[in-house]
């Protein structure tokens, strides 16, 4: 790989003027930083971030840590940010924590190692993280800001999902379809701070909601709703609604209760939480609330720039986003 003084070689000139116009430096001349750098592009130059790093330069590298990729939720939501960050000449480093507190502290651990210019936490569903991203500000004064996480963070830049508007949409769609009696079918870990949020709403639309047609499972995506549908449908005065802490675990319960032979919407109306993008491919399109990830990602990243720009500066942000609840088939009129 050819070095700045093999540039300078072939330039003709000496390796501190290299180094000034590879840097843009206004000491150089705009027609010679264009003929080192048309140079420097001839012979596969490319820099050398950790020697930047060290001096102080921006690494162009951003770390984002995430629960999981298996879901297209978190997959498109790192795909679109990635589209942004890109046309910003960032790169992407990816951490995953499956959810545990512990594992992301060493994601961050290992990008405050890397030297990247800022942090994102995405789905974050703990609380007692703050500390160790306090350390992280005190000796590397790195960004950090937090997109849909289930707690509002108070010293961190926050992007989050008004959840108390997505109870009330899926609770009035409920009640406006007429159903009266409403299950809930969800994830322990989605569960944590939606469901009552939820079960809130469902109680000021006017609905019932009983404790035994509430399932909460360990399990995680379609198994969930599987297996839970099959303990909801063990007990009596079923209700004809139900209501899933997101898209996969809805598709698991059509599942059983298809095996059951019940029929959506017929039976019982179901409903989702993310818009994945099987949502609308189902044999019942599923009903579900959509969030604006494309929005949030934005905000999110914008604000993450303007942190590498300009410091600390800025007071702290917290951005709640409303989402939309899109109709399917899946939750059509209870006569």
């Amino acid at each position: 790989m050819a070095t700045i003084r093999d540039i300078a070689a072939a330039a003709g000139v000496n390796v501190s003027t290299v180094s000034r116009a590879l840097n843009g430096k206004k000491s150089v001349s705009e027609e010679k930083r264009r003929y080192i750098q048309e140079i420097a592009e001839k012979m596969g130059y490319r820099p050398n971030l950790s020697a930047q790093t060290l001096v102080g330069k921006a690494s162009k590298t951003i770390g984002v840590i995430v629960p999981e990729i298996t879901s297209s939720y978190f997959a498109s939501t790192i795909n679109y940010m990635e589209q942004i960050l890109n046309a910003e000449d960032y790169t992407l480093l990816v951490g995953i924590d499956h959810y545990d507190c512990q594992k992301a502290i060493s994601c961050l651990q290992v990008f405050e190692r890397h030297n990247v210019d800022g942090i994102f936490l995405i789905g974050a569903m703990y609380q007692n993280i703050d500390e160790a991203l306090d350390a992280i500000q005190k000796s590397s004064q790195i960004p950090v800001v937090f997109i849909h996480s289930f707690f509002i963070h108070a010293r961190y830049d926050c992007v989050c999902i008004n959840d108390v508007i997505s109870s009330d949409l899926i609770a009035q769609h409920v009640k406006d379809m007429g159903h009266k009696r409403v299950g809930y079918i969800g994830a322990e870990l989605a569960s944590r701070n939606r469901f009552s949020k939820l079960k809130e709403s469902i109680q000021r639309h006017g609905l019932t909601l009983e404790d035994r047609h509430v399932k909460i499972g360990n399990e995680a995506y379609e198994l969930c709703g599987y297996l839970q549908t099959a303990k909801l449908l063990q007990e009596d005065n079923l209700p004809t609604a139900l209501i899933t802490s997101y898209d996969y675990v809805a598709i698991g319960a059509m599942k059983m209760l298809q095996e059951k032979g019940f029929c959506v919407p017929q039976d019982f109306a179901l409903i989702g939480y993310d818009n994945i993008r099987e949502a609308e491919y189902l044999s019942c399109p599923l009903t579900t609330i959509a969030l604006p990830v494309q929005q949030m990602v934005s905000a999110g990243v914008e604000i993450m720039l303007d942190r590498i720009q300009k410091g600390f500066k800025r007071e702290v942000r917290h951005l709640l986003f409303a989402p939309d609840l899109i109709v399917r088939e899946s939750s059509a009129i209870h006569l």
